[in-house]
């Protein structure tokens, strides 16, 4: 299968128009365990379920640029690992995944993952006890909430990390639309999926949120100039993700 990972740096979109939104009822009973099972949809069968996402909002720093990014559109393409999972395990993984943001300059560029490339997201084993994961009971609640570092804290999203490939694959490409500059992503950054479900225009989704440091530009070519180098933050980067309920138990 051939696998294209695509950030498009460029003119900011204009918002899309308010949607209706219906937020799903709140678990309150934390196992206190790791995750050991994805469910999807009310099935823990073992197997691979397509899900996709569309952007929904954030930003993105450059760090030797000394800019933040506004970001405004894009998409995501996969699957998720249904079935049984070991905390830290790869719960996702995805064949297209889009951003687009805005520069001062104008210059768009691209990055794009080679098909023999992989892009997983791991959930689970952030914590030193325990993920301390809910059980979905009664039926239909799922988990809620942004985490906040506490460690003792009963209701958040699922923590885990986005993993891009070994430097050493050169998989993610990073080309300017001027068309000679180039260089590469490389690292890992967290990961936080929240179980709540709303409804958007008829379809139910899920956030995934990328967040915090850990992604750096490597090898740029010398038609950079020596600007495209240094870390990436990710700010609160936001996809709703289908296909309904992905509950991780």
């Amino acid at each position: 299968m051939h696998l294209r990972q695509v950030l498009t740096l460029c003119a900011a979109v204009a918002a899309a128009g308010a949607l209706a939104i219906t937020p799903a009822a709140q678990a309150n009973s934390p196992t206190g365990n790791d995750i050991t099972t994805i469910q999807v949809n009310g099935s823990s069968t073992a197997g691979t379920v397509p899900t996709t996402g569309t952007f929904n909002g954030g930003t993105a720093t450059f760090v030797a640029l000394g800019y933040t990014a506004t970001c405004s559109g894009g998409t995501a393409g996969g699957h998720v690992n249904r079935g049984p999972l070991t905390s830290g395990g790869t719960a996702f993984t995805f064949t297209t995944l889009s951003v687009t943001c805005n520069t001062w300059w104008g210059i768009s560029a691209t990055i794009a993952l080679a098909p023999s490339c992989s892009v997983n997201v791991t959930m689970g084993n952030r914590w030193i006890a325990n993920d301390n994961v809910h059980v979905s009971l009664p039926s239909g609640t799922i988990d809620t909430g942004l985490y906040t570092g506490a460690a003792t804290q009963k209701v958040h999203n699922v923590l885990g990390s986005l993993v891009l490939p070994a430097p050493a694959n050169h998989c993610v490409t990073v080309t300017l639309s001027s068309g000679t500059c180039k260089t590469y992503v490389q690292g890992n950054v967290n990961a936080e999926f929240d179980e709540a479900v709303k409804t958007v225009s008829g379809v139910q989704y899920q956030d995934l949120y990328l967040r915090g440091v850990g992604l750096s530009l490597y090898d740029q070519t010398a038609s950079c100039l020596g600007m495209w180098a240094g870390n990436v933050t990710l700010n609160n980067i936001d996809f709703n993700i289908t296909p309904g309920t992905i509950d991780f138990q």
